[in-house]
């Protein structure tokens, strides 16, 4: 493997130092302006030096990951595709499909890396990577923690937010047909008065009727009172369709309890259900510090 000339000068040293020493691994351009009381243009001369030497890798414009020391010689940069999420400017967190498959809820490999965003962005590619922005309205930015994904301390949707968040946006977790699995796997972990508190939140009919429609697809068994909860937030003689009218071409039937036109095959959702492999729990660091398994 090639190796890099991965020398320092005294100013360069200072700037590493002080980020290895706080276990800080994402930097801006201003940072480095601030921390070394340099101008914008000295600033800027400095990265790319240290770019060059493999001490930094730019992640895009004014952004830099560290590669630190213990790297070596090859300056072996990390691959996760989970970056911290300073990398972006407005507050984000990994959500949708992203969170359900680092909670172990899909074994779908997602070409697209997804956040919501609290801000109308586009998508960036960084490191061959697509990261796209599903705007989330700032009455909705919650349920999410800090938690340590290949090392990198980011922000993710708890779990139920993020099975919600895919059963709302099936484009941005596979599909229905994947959301509809990934509820199966997901729902013995979930905390049920979390998933309530969250859809009484939101106040959104239509995203409540879906789920009541998989959990009774799944023959998932809730307690009543759950149920009940449920209907309650259910407008009356709401009809709506399951999926995107036209794209299946089927009968439609509708479903009385939950007030859902079935315009999608059951065998399509329930496909590979049946040899779906076991939830396997991963170890997550909270806000509070602690290190503990999603059950």
């Amino acid at each position: 493997m090639k190796t890099k000339n991965r020398t320092l000068s005294k100013i360069e040293a200072r700037l590493i130092l002080d980020l290895e020493w706080h276990g800080k691994h994402i930097v801006h351009l201003k940072e480095i302006q601030s921390l070394l009381d340099v101008s914008k243009g000295h600033a800027r001369f400095i990265a790319f030096k240290l770019v060059h030497n493999g001490w930094l890798e730019r992640l895009r414009g004014g952004v830099f990951q560290l590669i630190p020391a213990e790297r070596g010689l090859e300056a072996i940069s990390d691959t996760s595709p989970f970056l911290a999420t300073d990398v972006f400017q407005n507050p984000t967190f990994y959500s949708f499909g992203t969170a359900c498959s680092f909670y172990g809820f899909t074994d779908q490999v997602f070409a697209e890396i997804f956040l919501a965003s609290s801000k109308s962005r586009t998508p960036q590619h960084i490191r061959g990577k697509k990261y796209v922005f599903a705007l989330v309205p700032r009455a909705r930015f919650l349920a999410y923690q800090k938690v340590k994904a290949f090392g990198q301390p980011v922000q993710m949707a708890t779990p139920e937010r993020a099975v919600l968040d895919a059963l709302e946006r099936p484009r941005y977790a596979g599909d229905l047909a994947e959301v509809s699995r990934i509820i199966r796997v997901a729902w013995p972990k979930l905390d049920l008065g979390k998933l309530l508190d969250l859809l009484q939140i939101w106040k959104q009919s239509a995203l409540v009727q879906r789920l009541g429609f998989f959990i009774d697809l799944h023959g998932i068994q809730i307690p009543p009172k759950f149920r009940a909860h449920l209907k309650k937030l259910v407008r009356s003689n709401n009809k709506i369709y399951l999926t995107t009218q036209g794209r299946w071409n089927t009968s439609t039937h509708l479903n009385s309890e939950w007030l859902i036109i079935e315009n999608i095959p059951k065998s399509i959702l329930l496909e590979g259900t049946e040899n779906k492999r076991p939830y396997v729990p991963r170890k997550v660091l909270t806000t509070a510090g602690n290190e503990e398994s999603q059950k």
